[in-house]
């Protein structure tokens, strides 16, 4: 399914950008389309330890890993869908690992429209004595498996970049009062209100369905358990998704195969 993105504000061409020069933190915007920089103000270039913005239009990303181009796509979808993203990102200026808290908005670019997002470094994070944490927070974006936090009214908290690609047309906001953005990934919506049901009186276990996913119906077994946000102790609901179509599909042959 192609995703509308005509409600992002078009930026045609960096002519546009300076005002954004008498900001005095990083700001920079990345075009997705190219995988590179298209813009960056004075202090994302001192960030960067570069003299003049073709350096950075120019830097050399061609060792990013897919995890990170995923993580980048991720980031683009939830802007547009969200209108403003915040959390924290791990960066190497001059190789030099640096975790920064950034927002990020969703924008069009240039006379080709590409697809690109608008990045405001925040603040650096302090990581304490516990990065290990944020190397399970990575591991979690990178997986192919879906895991999305929800609240128990249905409502997203997080998701990783595989839940983001598979449930991207989803938009939250378009939802009608009989739906909740979990319950609207549920081809049958009667089974998405029961899962939630039993969510919310702490019932957990792992149930498969047909979901309307971005790449058409396909079935997923949901592992669904209960956790806590760790700065406010609400309850979440916790689902991990696993595609097993493909699985169900070779039974179905073999027991036709069987019949025959």
């Amino acid at each position: 399914m192609s995703t509308d993105y005509s409600h992002l504000t078009h930026i045609k061409s960096i002519d546009e950008l300076h005002l954004y020069e008498l900001i005095p933190t990083v700001v920079w915007i990345f075009d997705l389309d190219k995988h590179g920089w298209w813009w960056g103000n004075e202090a994302a270039l001192t960030f960067w330890g570069l003299k003049s913005l073709d350096e950075l239009v120019n830097k050399d990303l061609s060792g990013d890993t897919e995890g990170a181009r995923d993580r980048m796509l991720q980031t683009f979808e939830l802007a547009a869908k969200n209108g403003l993203s915040i959390d924290p990102w791990t960066t190497y200026p001059n190789g030099k690992p640096k975790t920064l808290y950034m927002l990020h908005r969703a924008v069009l670019i240039g006379p080709e429209k590409h697809r690109a997002i608008i990045a405001y470094v925040n603040e650096q994070v302090e990581l304490g004595e516990t990065p290990e944490n944020l190397l399970l927070v990575e591991a979690m974006r990178y997986t192919t498996v879906l895991v999305s936090t929800f609240t128990f009214s249905g409502d997203i908290v997080i998701e990783n970049p595989a839940a983001t690609e598979a449930y991207k047309h989803i938009i939250p906001q378009q939802l009608g009062s009989d739906k909740n953005a979990f319950t609207a990934r549920f081809n049958k919506l009667e089974e998405g209100i029961e899962r939630l049901k039993d969510a919310t009186e702490k019932r957990v276990g792992r149930w498969t369905h047909v979901m309307k996913t971005s790449e058409g119906l396909r079935q997923h077994t949901l592992d669904i358990r209960i956790t806590r946000h760790p700065l406010t102790a609400e309850f979440l609901m916790l689902v991990t998704e696993y595609d097993v179509s493909e699985l169900h599909q070779a039974l179905e042959a073999a027991n036709h195969a069987q019949i025959e």
